[in-house]
């Protein structure tokens, strides 16, 4: 004789596997996801810190022309000898230093 009011005993482990299913996929979208934004951020950062660095070597390379001081004091910013290669400043957006030839 069935009751009306509940649910059976494999109703119910059915409804657990498949909500713990459910909790397994979200789950693993979850962790995929932040990894995605770690990575994404370790870029920014280095993309940030490059573009900086290239900022100061810009910088010193437009005071060595002008026959300036180097920004600091430990001979960073040395003129480029002659007949040596020569380096220029990339076009603002540019990231790359290249030798000319």
């Amino acid at each position: 004789m069935r009751r009306n009011g509940g649910f059976t005993l494999v109703e119910l482990l059915v409804t657990l596997a498949l909500s713990g299913l459910v909790i397994a996929v979200v789950l693993q979208l979850m962790v995929g996801d932040l990894q995605h934004v770690g990575r994404l951020g370790r870029w920014l950062r280095e993309r940030q810190a490059g573009e900086r660095a290239l900022e100061l070597v810009r910088g010193e390379l437009q005071r060595a022309e002008r026959g300036g001081p180097p920004l600091r004091g430990d001979g960073a910013a040395r003129r480029l000898q002659p007949g040596g290669p020569q380096l220029r400043a990339a076009a603002p957006g540019a990231h790359r230093f290249r030798p000319e030839c």
